[in-house]
């Protein structure tokens, strides 16, 4: 629409956002111009009086080549004029908008594509150059959530030469990626450098250091010592090669969360790592390892591990492979787990394999093991070697089995012979004692409640369905189910077909 001003007329733009939008939902962008006068775009006076003038031609955007282009990130442009009455010399119409509505379009941009996507840096960036008004709340999303990737020398220089011009974006980063190995670069002499240069720097709290494919037995101790005195966020170590645990020491104590992803060493198996103890005042909350089962049981019978009695998640997966061979392995990680959740009344154990099976232990004393039905072969084996292995030294009462069924068309199978090795298992001294409580669930993959179609109609409840197919187990004088008189698992409320046809006569 058209304003008139005395003297200067204004144009509104809205274009509407329908890229990446939610269904149903659309931003607008709000982007004011001011025109040029009547007589340099040959519009006469008449034209500014009728009610449509989208014929007419208006230099909406610059002609300049350098000016701002919006079209990454739009995807229809609609434009509507209005004439508006005419207004007295004294008492001017203003449409600018509110600085909330503007500040709702940025934020839009930012959370469309996610906060650290290049698309929307280069789009905050030209919003920049739209006008004033865009300028303050454009500028602080575009430096709220600094993620800075270094590759090479040359991104270290341009970093630090940023730090010493806006000393103010120390506050603003919040993740720093030192990863040599991308586009086939692998001089990794920089790297003590530059953890020696950053570490003098005040990021903050809030910082995270991701480190991908870095040799660190070629560090500069110096470097590292540096950071043994900061308190981080998070720590990543991605395709890290180790010798000795005096390598990682300074990165496993300086973090409340350490990640560690696919660790190696081709070492001997009499090869001595050192020690890895836990500093002093140890703040470590949350763990996750995702690599292999003996690098995994060599960090978790360490002292670090064992003395991490503030965690309160501990997360490990893997992709679980021969289970008479590598059930050694699997016995030190569940044992140890067990070991620190018993001294830390709040730590939630996860163990998860990549083709499905996942045990989750529950501070309140909840097992819940979940199962693929399609699958549910493979699963059971690695499920009942780890309770024949695995002593609960945990007071963990309630066992809740997870089925999913990842094609809603099937029907879930009641086999008790696939069952029989897991109930054995469940019924030795140690887990007999502990375990007192039972309970199934039924899921699809979504998680939405299986429906009681789905069930074979002989089970009216799913404390039924568990009792069949683990008899031994649920048959034990100190074994109950959860809720013994369950009416709500979603299988009550279906007729018998005697009843169903008691019910069809009725209505004859």
């Amino acid at each position: 629409m058209i304003s008139t001003r005395p003297r200067q007329p204004v144009i509104y733009i809205w274009a509407a956002f329908t890229k990446r939008s939610p269904p149903g939902m659309s931003s607008i962008l709000l982007i004011h111009v001011p025109l040029r006068r009547p007589q340099e775009m040959h519009l006469s006076k008449a034209d500014l009086q009728t009610t449509d003038i989208s014929a007419a031609n208006l230099p909406v955007l610059p002609s300049k080549s350098d000016a701002p282009s919006f079209s990454t990130c739009t995807q229809t442009l609609s434009v509507s004029f209005v004439s508006l009455p005419p207004c007295s010399e004294g008492s001017p119409i203003d449409f600018s908008p509110p600085i909330e509505v503007l500040e709702q379009i940025l934020n839009f941009i930012k959370g469309s594509q996610g906060p650290y996507d290049h698309t929307t840096a280069k789009t905050l960036a030209a919003c920049c150059l739209v006008c004033k008004a865009f300028v303050p709340r454009s500028r602080y999303l575009l430096h709220q959530d600094v993620r800075i990737e270094l590759q090479t020398t040359q991104d270290l220089e341009r970093f630090i030469r940023s730090l010493k011009a806006s000393p103010s974006l120390c506050g603003q980063v919040r993740v720093i990626d030192i990863d040599p190995t991308n586009h086939g670069r692998v001089d990794q002499s920089w790297i003590s450098c530059a953890l020696l240069q950053l570490s003098t720097y005040d990021f903050g709290a809030r910082l995270c250091l991701d480190l991908r494919a870095v040799d660190v037995q070629v560090l500069n101790p110096m470097a590292l010592r540096g950071w043994t005195r900061r308190r981080l966020k998070r720590i990543l170590l991605e395709e890290i090669p180790f010798t000795r645990y005096s390598q990682l020491q300074p990165f496993l104590s300086a973090a409340e969360e350490v990640q560690l992803k696919h660790l190696r060493f081709d070492l001997p198996a009499n090869h001595h790592f050192g020690t890895l103890i836990a500093p002093v005042h140890h703040t470590l909350r949350h763990l996750s390892l995702q690599c292999d089962l003996p690098v995994a049981a060599m960090l978790m019978n360490t002292s670090w591990f064992r003395s991490s009695r503030q965690l309160v998640q501990f997360k490990f997966s893997c992709h679980f492979t021969d289970p008479e061979h590598n059930m050694p392995y699997i016995s030190v990680i569940v044992t140890r787990a067990l070991e620190v959740a018993k001294h830390s009344r709040l730590l939630a154990v996860h163990l998860v394999c990549i083709s499905g099976w996942k045990i989750h232990l529950d501070p309140h004393g909840i097992t819940n093991v979940e199962l693929v039905q399609e699958r549910l072969w493979g699963h059971l084996l690695y499920i009942t070697a780890i309770f024949q292995a695995t002593s609960l030294t945990v007071a963990l009462p309630t066992l809740r089995l997870q089925v999913i069924i990842e094609d809603s068309r099937n029907e879930l199978r009641v086999d008790p012979s696939e069952w029989s090795d897991l109930d054995d298992a469940l019924i030795s001294p140690v887990n007999a004692s502990t375990i007192q409580n039972y309970e199934l669930t039924l899921s699809y993959r979504y998680g939405a409640l299986v429906s009681a179609e789905s069930v074979p109609r002989l089970y009216r409840c799913t404390n039924d369905i568990i009792q069949k197919l683990l008899p031994k187990f649920t048959s034990r004088a100190n074994c109950t189910p959860v809720n013994a008189h369950c009416i709500s698992c979603g299988l009550h409320d279906r007729r018998r077909p005697a009843d169903a046809g008691k019910h069809k006569n009725r209505g004859k």
